[in-house]
């Protein structure tokens, strides 16, 4: 044998040996992760890591109705660290009933890395049970998957593999809808972390990060597969320089529009804190702006200076419009001073979620007892619009400040909503449960957007979301104890929807509540009324022998403005029922207001 070929191989077997005993001496029993405090964790003695599965029941909180959490057949394993932090999309509800979920796995407890696998699983009956069709690739390592679906139905799933020592960015399509056998694709330049997302002429974008020449530094990179191959390939070098850590974020529109969004964690360009760009193309992927445009640097927002962080995500509504959430710290990387926002068209962002003040969030940790990768107590949101684009959500993950177990912060999850047309979110309502013996809840997704099949159906967010015995992660670099994370879904459908300012720009003459519309109806109805001063609020409706049916606005101490909310007679009979606004100002004095409405089926 020439002898050069002997030391290629040579170092090859050595090298994959050394990492797989690396990885296995890692989470051998002989490792003994620490609390905050550095005292030695006793996996032994610790009843969360082996601690089965709970799941939430049915409930209703502020303007939602939440689902029971249902666990994702197939989805469960000892993988914990799911992103980097920009949102992957785990979740998309093609049909009425069709779901198609994804997740990652460690199936071995003992060697993490080496075990993970992507795993696929779908839904028939609009997620009461799931379906585990099995891995993506099967038998091989891979991880940090994201998906969309085609036109017809297929789902597209892209991660990356090791294969041979070398990490392959690829491209997985399904034969056909929820059938679980998918053809493979691999991406041009090995892209890494890859993400896709469906364009308006029905090829797929896949959006990513490689190297640029042999440097371990990353650029931003796009490539549009086209039935069988990968066309269109473009580079993203911001400022014409190299940047480690980048995260990003895509989506696509009508009319051939996508954009490509780079946040630069390691920024070595600008006013010395991190950037983020944006790229844009109007013909389906074949050009794209270049070079990119600056879509946001640091700037004062709240009173202070506002650093993006890791948690990103985008998309388009149907008229062209597009939507980017972000995570912010302050210029001291303090977690007092995360928060989250959401720009439209690249306007100046809006506030979505904080510590304390405007759509506070208390229980927020100020600071986190261990360090945990990615996390700035307000992360990793994920958005999604209503069917007829008049709504917009926003699910996102919150480390707590007094919720912890084993040294390591739990996280919660939460979910805002705002008007498109308006962008004034909604006080954060809180989606699972906390404190002692709860379990930790991160990497929310929610399906992007949901078809239109009439009634509330069309205003229905289908999540899911890791839960977890053990806060921290295990896989990656927070060393928290093993255990077995798993994927639950829920569907969270509106009490009332939409459930805030239609128009706050002018101050109502007086207070009022409007005659609803349609009337007659069925079996939906829009019931608007106005503030003149800021005001506490019960909106109800109520049947013709004076029974309470339902409160569907409950509000305190909102702004003065114009506000709407929907009441659905889906579930009553024909008849009459009365709308019934109850308002009390800020001085105490009380106002009654009530309109006749008639269901009509």
């Amino acid at each position: 044998m020439n002898l050069k070929y002997f030391f290629i191989i040579f170092f090859f077997v050595f090298s994959q040996f050394y990492y797989i005993q690396s990885q296995v001496t890692k989470y051998s029993p002989g490792y003994h992760p620490r609390n905050g405090d550095n005292s030695v964790i006793s996996l032994a003695s610790n009843e969360y890591h082996q601690r089965a599965l709970e799941l939430e029941g049915e409930k209703i909180a502020g303007d939602y109705v939440i689902g029971p959490e249902i666990a994702v057949t197939g989805a469960s394993g000892f993988y914990d660290y799911q992103t980097n932090g920009e949102c992957k999309h785990y979740i998309f509800r093609y049909s009425p009933d069709n779901l198609s979920a994804i997740y990652t796995v460690s199936t071995d407890s003992l060697d993490l890395s080496n075990s993970r696998r992507t795993v696929y699983c779908y839904s028939t009956n609009e997620g009461t049970t799931w379906e585990y069709t099995g891995q993506v690739p099967f038998g091989l390592r891979s991880g940090f998957p994201s998906m969309t679906v085609l036109g017809t139905g297929e789902a597209v799933i892209s991660n990356h593999h090791l294969v041979f020592g070398i990490t392959r960015g690829s491209l997985h399509i399904d034969v056909a809808p929820l059938a679980g056998t998918f053809a493979q694709y691999t991406t041009p330049y090995n892209i890494a972390w890859p993400g896709s997302s469906v364009l308006s002429n029905g090829t797929i974008m896949v959006a990513g990060s490689t190297y640029h020449n042999s440097l371990a530094t990353d650029t931003g990179i796009v490539s549009v597969f086209n039935v069988t191959s990968f066309n269109h390939t473009t580079k993203f070098r911001v400022d014409g320089v190299d940047h480690s850590f980048m995260r990003w974020t895509y989506a696509t529109g009508p009319g051939g529009k996508g954009l490509f969004l780079l946040d630069l964690l390691s920024d070595i360009g600008g006013n010395g804190y991190n950037r983020m760009f944006i790229s844009f193309t109007t013909n389906n992927g074949i050009n794209w702006s270049f070079p990119m445009q600056e879509f946001y640097t640091p700037q004062v927002l709240l009173g202070e200076i506002a650093v993006p962080y890791y948690g990103l995500d985008a998309i388009y509504d149907s008229g062209g419009n597009y939507y980017v959430a972000f995570n912010t710290q302050n210029t001291l990387d303090e977690f007092s001073s995360a928060r989250l926002w959401v720009s439209k068209n690249g306007a100046t962002p809006v506030l979505v979620a904080q510590h304390s003040g405007l759509n506070a969030i208390p229980e927020a940790a100020s600071e986190l007892i261990s360090p945990q990768t990615g996390i700035c107590t307000i992360d990793h949101p994920s958005l999604s619009l209503s069917s007829d684009g008049t709504v917009l959500y926003v699910a996102y993950s919150v480390a707590y400040q007094n919720d912890i177990l084993n040294g390591f912060n739990k996280c919660h999850i939460y979910l805002s909503t705002t008007l498109t047309g308006t962008l004034q979110f909604s006080e954060p309502v809180k989606i699972t449960n906390s404190g002692p013996g709860s379990f930790d809840e991160r990497y929310v997704s929610i399906s992007p957007k949901t078809p239109d099949f009439g009634g509330l159906t069309g205003k229905t967010v289908y999540m899911v979301y890791q839960k977890d015995p053990q806060p921290g992660s295990a896989a990656f670099m927070d060393i928290a104890p093993v255990s077995r994370a798993s994927l639950v879904f829920r569907k969270i459908s509106g009490v009332s929807y939409p459930v805030t300012g239609i128009n706050n720009n002018s101050i109502p003459s007086k207070l009022r509540l409007l005659q609803n519309y349609p009337n007659p109806f069925n079996p939906e109805t829009k019931i608007e009324f106005e503030l003149d001063v800021r005001s506490s609020v019960v909106l109800s409706i109520y049947d013709m022998s004076g029974k309470l049916i339902e409160n569907i606005f409950i509000k305190e101490n909102i702004p003065a403005g114009k506000y709407e909310a929907i009441f659905n007679g889906g579930e009553n009979s024909s008849g009459v029922y009365f709308a019934r606004l109850s308002v009390k100002d800020e001085s105490g004095r009380i106002s009654y207001f009530s309109n006749k409405m008639l269901l009509v089926k």
